[in-house]
């Protein structure tokens, strides 16, 4: 099995990159998906959220609001440290979970963990190929701006590692600046190197 972590930062496109590594067969893990299954209703991250962050981001017996954690844990680097420690570890302790299970189901697949904080939070461990998609800061807000206001955007990356770094970090830079079928050669040749992986036996 070959573990793909793919990340990169708010508007550069690593989601859509997953997505057509998923079209071509990788099977695909997102921790913002697990991140939210994880914070439901009277889980132990729930608890630990309302008891750091307050009853303002859930009900006694509701789901976490989303919108209220991140006006919370981005308000400062010391909420934004702590709301990483609470919800890290868990996240990381289901990728393993599932990544245990899909090594014994399917041994020779491609898996595709799609992380916004793959580096930050250590999760670089668990994968055998690091790919940060990129793309300039104009390109990035333009698309970023399509969800979230302006003011939300920068209280999301302020405290994230700067993109340039992620890059230097990378086994593999994905370059989405430019067109999708620019893009889309550039996800062929990374699927084409995940497939030898597994034929090699990863």
């Amino acid at each position: 099995m070959v573990v793909v972590g793919v990340t990169g930062s708010l508007g550069t496109g690593k989601s859509t990159v997953a997505q057509w590594l998923a079209r071509r067969g990788a099977r695909v893990l997102n921790a913002d998906a697990m991140a939210h299954a994880l914070m439901g209703p009277g889980t132990p991250v729930w608890r630990r959220l309302r008891r750091r962050f307050g009853a303002g981001i859930a009900a006694p017996d509701g789901p976490i609001d989303r919108r209220a954690l991140a006006a919370a844990g981005f308000a400062s680097r010391a909420a934004w440290r702590d709301l990483c420690r609470i919800v890290h570890p868990a996240v990381i302790a289901e990728t393993r979970r599932q990544l245990t299970a899909l090594r014994r189901r399917a041994p020779s697949a491609v898996v595709v963990l799609d992380v916004p904080l793959l580096i930050e939070s250590g999760m670089t461990s668990l994968v055998d190929v690091v790919v940060v998609v990129a793309a300039d800061r104009r390109t990035q807000m333009a698309r970023a701006r399509r969800r979230w206001p302006a003011a939300e955007i920068q209280r999301r990356v302020r405290w994230q590692m700067p993109l340039a770094e992620k890059c230097r970090r990378a086994d593999v830079v994905i370059d989405n600046r430019g067109s999708r079928r620019a893009t889309a050669a550039q996800v062929r040749r990374l699927w084409e190197r995940c497939i030898t992986a597994t034929t090699q036996g990863g």
